[in-house]
C-alpha cells in the first residue's frame, strides 16, 4: 500500500489509525525533494528497450547542464539587462510593478 505518511507507535511499528492519532503515535509525512525528481523519465518508461549507457550519459549531461546554467536565467525573469543609463527610484519601482503585473502571462 503506497501512502504519502506513515503511522508509528511510541515502540515503532507501523499502526493504521483512523484519522485520529493516539498518544505516543510519531506521523510521518513524505517530503519529494528535486534531488529524486526523475528528469526524462518518460524517456525511461516508454521505451520498448532499456536504454543504453549512452543514452543514460546524455540525459545525465543534459539534467546536470540545465541546473549548472539555472542560475544565469531564472524562471520567469526573461527581463533585459539594465541599461547603463542612471534611472531615479521612481523609475525603478515602475519597472519592478510591470514586471510583477506581467509574469502571470510567461
Amino acid at each position: 500500500m503506497t501512502t504519502v505518511h506513515d503511522v508509528f507507535d511510541r515502540e515503532g511499528r507501523r499502526v493504521q489509525r483512523n484519522g485520529v492519532l493516539v498518544d505516543g503515535d510519531k506521523l510521518v509525512v513524505r517530503m519529494p525533494m528535486m534531488d529524486g525528481r526523475t528528469v526524462g523519465g518518460a524517456f525511461l518508461t516508454d521505451a520498448s528497450q532499456p536504454p543504453t549507457r549512452e543514452q543514460l550519459q546524455q540525459l545525465r549531461d543534459a539534467r546536470n547542464t540545465a541546473l549548472c546554467n539555472a542560475w544565469r536565467h531564472p524562471a520567469g525573469d526573461n527581463t533585459p539587462a539594465t541599461s547603463s543609463a542612471p534611472q531615479s527610484p521612481e523609475q525603478v519601482l515602475a519597472h519592478r510593478d510591470q514586471r510583477l503585473r506581467d509574469a502571470w502571462k510567461q
